[in-house]
């Protein structure tokens, strides 16, 4: 699972990030507040930490927990991985069958399957609400509550710009796996589906090309 060694390097470069960018928003928020306390902030910062608790615990059941046995607290999502994503697969990373294999995850460390597909899901919701909450909180400091300083307004939008990126990358995540589970179609499915639709194609363009080649 996504605590053992050697760590992807994806995994170390996902655990730096978030550390730095949430790290970095709330000392940008804990000096915005100190300066200038505004009531409007309150609700938005409970949903925001709220949030962000979700992220760190599906984040680190997703780490903690072994996608090839059960899960420990009951979140098997039998009832969402279909059919044909259900049988066992086997990992040539993790090294082990994984029911219900979704894909291998680089950034977790760790396979997605039917034991923690829940988690996962539930990872990628909350992170998307977090960063755009961030993103939110930090336009309103800019826009409406204001920010002093040169350096201060600089740093403030720096980290709306990479909010930004990092809510439109959870965004596409969430939309692709709210696509395929519409579908009934896991990601390693999804995947041999493409490939074998590109060389399909590549396999008719060169039917073709021969045909054009002895019609000349």
């Amino acid at each position: 699972f996504g605590c053992q060694r050697p760590f992807h390097k994806l995994q170390i470069l996902s655990w730096a990030v978030h550390i730095f960018v949430v790290g970095g928003f709330v000392g940008i928020l804990f000096t915005a507040l100190v300066n200038d306390f505004q009531d409007g902030y309150v609700p938005v910062l409970i949903i925001y930490f709220l949030s962000l608790t979700v992220l760190i615990l599906s984040y680190a059941y997703c780490l903690l927990s072994d996608p090839a046995k059960p899960s420990p607290i009951g979140l098997d999502c039998k009832a969402i991985v279909k059919n044909n994503r259900a049988d066992e697969r086997y990992c040539r990373v993790c090294k082990k069958k994984i029911p219900g294999l979704d894909h291998h995850c680089e950034w977790l460390g760790t396979c997605i399957g039917e034991s923690n597909y829940f988690a996962f899901f539930s990872l990628i919701s909350s992170g998307l609400i977090t960063f755009l909450l961030q993103l939110v909180i930090l336009i309103l400091q800019i826009t409406l509550f204001g920010v002093d300083g040169a350096v201060f307004y600089a740093f403030t939008g720096i980290w709306c710009f990479i909010s930004a990126f990092i809510s439109f990358r959870y965004l596409s995540l969430l939309i692709f796996h709210v696509n395929l589970l519409r579908m009934g179609m896991g990601t390693y499915d999804y995947l041999i589906v493409q490939r074998d639709q590109m060389l399909a194609k590549e396999q008719a363009k060169k039917q073709q090309e021969q045909g054009a080649h002895y019609t000349a």
